[in-house]
């Protein structure tokens, strides 16, 4: 699935940073909820015994589980925005959700060329890189949080064009 693919409107993005969902599917969903919600236009793979990952078009969700024929669990849902023909850019993303009141909060950076920010309502991390401003990939629950390896600070900034 490394094809480029049209870009979807910005409500498209804004409505997964805002709700960490897609479709109505979240990190929370089951296997068979999510098919319900988004179909069966997906590619399946299992990566072990106990990992199951779900690609539709952009959006990726995985699932773990802890014994054979156990429940799956849930662990993340990602938009893949690198896969666009289009790039999508974190300032005009950052634009659309503070005017929608929903704006972003940047978190310290990693050191190694990517901008990290969050929506902790929402839980959904977005990177954007550096050098670009192109935002390679959303996802929800994010793995990082405001501040120093994940500790808040006092003041966070507002991520703003």
């Amino acid at each position: 699935m490394s094809m480029p693919h049209r870009a979807p409107g910005m409500e498209f993005f804004t409505d997964f940073v805002v709700t960490g969902a897609v479709g109505g599917a979240d990190a929370t969903s089951t296997p068979a909820e999510v098919t319900g919600l988004l179909g069966g236009g997906f590619v399946e793979s299992l990566t072990g015994p106990g990992q199951l990952l779900r690609c539709y078009d952009l959006v990726e969700l995985a699932w773990q589980r802890v014994t054979a024929g156990g429940p799956w669990q849930g662990l993340y849902v990602t938009v893949q925005a690198h896969r666009l023909d289009a790039p999508l850019s974190v300032d005009g993303l950052c634009a659309a959700l503070d005017r929608t009141g929903f704006p972003l909060v940047e978190v310290a950076p990693d050191g190694v060329g990517c901008r990290r920010l969050v929506r902790a309502d929402s839980r959904v991390g977005v990177l954007a890189d550096e050098a670009t401003g192109q935002v390679p990939q959303m996802t929800a629950p994010a793995w990082f949080a405001p501040g120093p390896r994940g500790r808040a600070r006092a003041v966070v900034p507002e991520c703003r064009t």
